[in-house]
């Protein structure tokens, strides 16, 4: 979260820089606010992120250790590289009293156990039927995202005049949240011996 709060920075920055000359020359005052805006700018960012997340963990009523419990997420995954996407659905099905998909996810059962257990604490103080918390975390947390080598196979055979791996694609990117068994292809990372992917800026 730091680095995209700094690239986010960087980029008000630049952007900022490019509208100066046309901001003075309207009114020389406004030179001040506009630096203002940019200097707000990671505060905002940092307050809408943690919002999305709260959403995003079945988290209520902001609490003053949300931020603790965000950022510690987010070190837990790092150390143990779950697929994001997967590891955000796996812990709704924790609060139906399945947690077959997170230990799935994780190099042992119990690898992230201290930071589940906190973030139950969390949730304890907040009476909301556990199924119903469950239910708000999946329709905002994807099931199906345009993952990279489905990209690629969609655009190698629309090349060769095939769009149907395209159109199937865009029907499943188009509903990301309800589970169809039909899809099951679609919510898992690449296969394990695929190639690191590799993209670039301008991609």
């Amino acid at each position: 979260m730091a680095t995209s709060s700094a690239i986010m920075n960087w980029n008000m920055a630049r952007f900022a820089e490019a509208l100066l000359p046309a901001i003075h020359s309207v009114d020389p005052g406004d030179v001040e606010a506009a630096k203002t805006l940019v200097a707000d700018v990671g505060e905002q960012f940092r307050a809408i992120w943690l919002a999305t997340m709260r959403q995003k963990l079945g988290l209520g009523a902001p609490h003053s250790s949300d931020a603790a419990l965000i950022d510690g997420l987010f070190d837990e995954l790092e150390r143990h590289r779950p697929d994001f996407t997967l590891f955000f659905r796996a812990l709704a099905t924790i609060l139906r009293g399945d947690s077959s998909a997170m230990e799935a996810l994780l190099p042992a059962p119990d690898a992230m156990a201290p930071w589940i257990a906190q973030w139950w604490a969390q949730l304890d103080r907040e009476p909301i039927n556990p199924i119903e918390r469950a239910a708000a975390m999946d329709a905002v947390n994807p099931l199906y995202i345009p993952r990279n080598h489905k990209v690629e196979e969609a655009l190698a055979a629309a090349e060769q005049g095939d769009l149907a791996p395209f159109l199937a694609l865009l029907d499943v990117v188009r509903a990301p949240y309800a589970e169809r068994t039909d899809w099951s292809d679609y919510a898992g990372p690449a296969p394990a011996d695929d190639a690191p992917y590799v993209t670039f800026c301008g991609t």
